[in-house]
């Protein structure tokens, strides 16, 4: 996956100053990126990096880009290790049932195909003896609704909702990919955040996990999916659970007070002494706050 080509200077600017940097071997953003909005997202995976997220060694890049030509709400490309996240309200897909939603909301999945891949380097975490039970278990849900599907069961067509209906005939189509190791890795992870309770906007709704068909399958092995991620992320379940008591908390708190109009050289130096600073521009005011 090559850099986007012509990208303008204040995109350019954007990802060059962005606090992403930290966490991310390198960013990149195209035109399509509402830069307004790249803040709030920017800094909502800011603190899922620094207190929730488990890492590797092998620190992914992340892109920001138009993804209409794969039909796709984010992509991990395993041999390049970088995340790629559709940074867009989802139009485009509103013809294609399962891909409903916007494209952050892919993040925690796609994070979880780089967990799948980086982990272990020399061997995916989706491959291994501890994740096989539930992927063989996953595995057959998938078979046990394509075979009723093909036999014209009337109990499996009576089973699924409305909504499961209209996903059905996409995801037989696509039913391999599915059943794919690293496929079923990544959407056992979201499940695994979402049980877990976890506050944020780059994962879908709890509702979409309950009544997605592909998510719908998973239903029987959510005990397993927890225990499997306990062993696998000691850490994680405790790290949620404060970032979501910090979240909410945070968002009650008055707002950050803000600091006076001040010169440029003493803003360059609050800049400098306090690298949290947060820049907004109202109208002719710009008004930095300590970010939370």
């Amino acid at each position: 996956m090559e850099d986007k080509k012509q990208v303008n200077l204040k995109t350019q600017n954007a990802a060059k100053n962005d606090r992403l940097n930290k966490y991310f071997a390198k960013l990149e953003f195209d035109n399509d990126v509402d830069l307004e909005k790249l803040p709030t997202f920017s800094k909502e995976v800011s603190s899922l990096m620094e207190y929730v997220l488990p890492s590797t060694s092998n620190i992914p890049t992340l892109r920001l880009r138009k993804l209409g030509n794969y039909r796709a709400l984010g992509m991990y490309v395993n041999l390049l290790n970088n995340l790629v996240i559709d940074f867009r309200d989802n139009q485009d897909y509103k013809d294609t049932p399962t891909l409903s939603g916007i494209g952050i909301q892919s993040f925690i999945h796609e994070y979880g195909h780089y967990l799948d891949y980086q982990l272990n380097p020399e061997e995916q975490q989706s491959s291994t003896l501890e994740f096989r039970d539930i992927l063989i278990k996953y595995t057959d849900k998938m078979k046990n609704l394509a075979s009723s599907n093909q036999l014209g069961n009337q109990t499996t067509s009576e089973q699924l909702t409305a909504q499961q209906l209209v996903e059905l005939p996409y995801v037989l189509k696509h039913f391999d990919y599915y059943i794919t190791p690293t496929e079923v890795f990544a959407r056992a992870f979201e499940i695994y955040m979402d049980r877990l309770g976890l506050k944020t906007s780059v994962i879908k709704p709890h509702q979409d996990y309950v009544e997605k068909l592909v998510y719908a399958q998973y239903k029987g092995l959510e005990k397993e999916i927890e225990n499997y991620f306990d062993n696998l992320f000691p850490s994680l379940r405790e790290a949620v659970k404060d970032y979501d008591e910090k979240h909410i908390s945070n968002k009650q708190a008055k707002p950050s007070p803000t600091i006076p109009l001040i010169s440029a050289a003493e803003r360059e130096k609050l800049m400098a002494d306090y690298p949290d600073l947060v820049e907004e521009q109202h109208g002719d005011v710009i008004e930095l706050t300590l970010a939370i």
